[in-house]
């Protein structure tokens, strides 16, 4: 009878690449994508990386050889509403191709916000959190 390992090899791999991985309170740390040897047993680990959702895993070696895990970005929603309606929206520079009334999702942080009315614009900058929801009703007079 075989005596079952006492390590076994884990290749973590991460969408996007360059998370860190904290496993256990051993303080083991790696980069993705990282290829460690764990002792046997199972393993908790936290994926972190800016701009994405916290997220935790539990693996158990040596039957768990790798995992890839799909982050979920952090972000906010922004729901613009102009008076009138179905102007252009440019969002951090670059114009949106829906006209208002719109609801945009994006990246936690800030951003420049521009609606555009013929010649005019109106500037607004808004600043994200992650869930956040946030209304805005722009009125030309």
């Amino acid at each position: 009878v075989a005596a079952a390992p006492k390590e076994g090899s884990f290749q973590l791999t991460t969408s996007p690449i360059g998370a860190k991985a904290t496993f256990d309170t051993s303080g083991i740390e790696c980069t993705t994508p990282c290829n460690l040897t764990l002792p046997a047993g199972r393993h908790v680990f936290v994926l972190s990386h800016a701009g994405f959702r916290e997220t935790q895993k539990i693996i158990t070696i040596p039957n768990d050889t790798g995992l890839i895990v799909d982050l979920v970005p952090m972000t906010g929603t922004l729901n613009l509403i102009t008076d009138p309606a179905g102007l252009t929206v440019v969002i951090d520079g670059r114009e949106h191709p829906q006209k208002t009334p719109v609801s945009l999702t994006l990246p936690v942080g800030p951003h420049k916000i521009q609606v555009v009315k013929g010649s005019e614009r109106q500037d607004l900058q808004v600043d994200l959190s992650d869930g956040q929801f946030l209304s805005k009703t722009i009125s030309w007079q």
